[in-house]
């Protein structure tokens, strides 16, 4: 199986993989949810910047098949991580 393609649209949703720019949103999401985050992910604990540089800079990881990426909206609301 191929890697999947980097953007995808369809009428006004832009579905996107994280990208190496994006490191601010990352962060910003992971701190404002991270009370939420913490029973599953527990990662979220001890997030910082630097952590969230290292995973974009990670890229595109395949997972059972399935591609291990991120998206978010067009106009960078986060809908989905994965």
């Amino acid at each position: 199986m191929g890697q999947p393609a980097d953007v995808l649209r369809f009428d006004q949703v832009e579905l996107r993989r994280w990208r190496v720019d994006d490191v601010e949103t990352l962060h910003r999401a992971i701190t404002e949810s991270r009370d939420h985050l913490l029973p599953w992910m527990p990662f979220a604990a001890t997030h910082d910047r630097k952590q969230g540089e290292g995973f974009l800079a990670y890229g595109y990881v395949p997972c059972r098949g399935v591609g291990d990426q991120s998206f978010d909206v067009a106009g960078r609301t986060i809908v989905s991580s994965v």
